[in-house]
């Protein structure tokens, strides 16, 4: 409504400006390189108008001309931008359906069209996966892990693969990798502390506990319990290299979780051996 009316208003002061100018006619001459020119003030007004109307339509055609070029390079990009984008969609949902022909077809058409997109690495890893080909798979899953956005979610995936391969030692550095990055994500914390376990590294695994407790990973019932079936292990482990350090951390696990059977039970033995029966 305001735009209406100030348009109007703009419109009536040209509207009395002109009819000003008619009612005091007036004349113009101009001498110019031995020419001389002879005209009334309203014509004078017009012709100058005419110009800069030229002047103006000139400019806009100079500078559509210019900017084609660039015009149509962004409209190519778009489109392919848009087609790459459907068929990461599709190619997605075919993931999710199972269709492994189909998941393929999109997979190969958003690698033409975006072979660096993240969610096309993605539904390439997906659809390989889908199809039993791991090769291809780890390939994608490596893209992703060289790219800051997607860096987490490859080494999830090499990780993954890893741990089918059975390469576990590939799989614990993609874990601790991944936990370096971001310590509060739980998979690779919780994956790098079992894989310290499964390989007998106790205090490795220690280790990589506290910084699961330290990143918020963990409550505090929680940590107590893990932390106190590690030292037994770790007691277990050096029950006959390291007898003192045994009994030292086999105790502390008593107190963490005095209703560990095989901390108490290792923790009556020292006791036992050192004549204090009533404890």
């Amino acid at each position: 409504m305001i735009r209406v009316a100030f348009f109007l208003v703009v419109v009536g002061l040209i509207a009395l400006g002109v009819t000003w100018l008619a009612d005091r006619p007036g004349e113009v001459a101009v001498t110019w390189l031995g020419w001389r020119i002879e005209t009334s003030l309203m014509v004078l007004l017009a012709a100058l108008l005419a110009l800069v109307a030229a002047c103006m339509l000139a400019w806009s055609i100079l500078r559509g001309l210019w900017r084609s070029p660039r015009k149509m390079t962004e409209a190519m990009r778009n489109r392919r931008e848009s087609r790459s984008q459907r068929a990461i969609m599709h190619g997605l949902i075919a993931v999710g359906a199972g269709d492994v022909r189909a998941a393929q077809r999109y997979a190969e058409e958003a690698r033409k069209l975006a072979p660096d997109d993240p969610l096309s690495l993605l539904l390439t890893a997906q659809s390989a996966q889908l199809g039993g080909d791991r090769t291809a798979a780890e390939r994608a899953f490596r893209r992703m892990a060289g790219h800051g956005r997607t860096k987490l979610l490859g080494l999830r995936g090499m990780f993954i693969e890893a741990q089918r391969r059975d390469y576990m030692a590939g799989a614990r550095a993609y874990a601790e990798e991944a936990a370096k990055i971001a310590p509060s994500l739980p998979w690779a914390g919780n994956a790098a502390l079992q894989i310290r376990c499964a390989s007998g590294d106790w205090a490795g695994a220690l280790d990589m506990l506290e910084k699961n407790r330290a990143a918020g990973a963990l409550d505090r019932a929680a940590y107590r319990r893990q932390r106190a079936v590690l030292l037994t292990a770790r007691a277990l482990a050096l029950e006959e290299s390291e007898r003192e350090t045994s009994q030292a951390l086999v105790y502390e696990a008593v107190k963490l979780a005095p209703d560990l059977v095989p901390a108490v039970a290792l923790a009556a033995r020292y006791l036992a051996e050192g004549g204090d029966l009533r404890k």
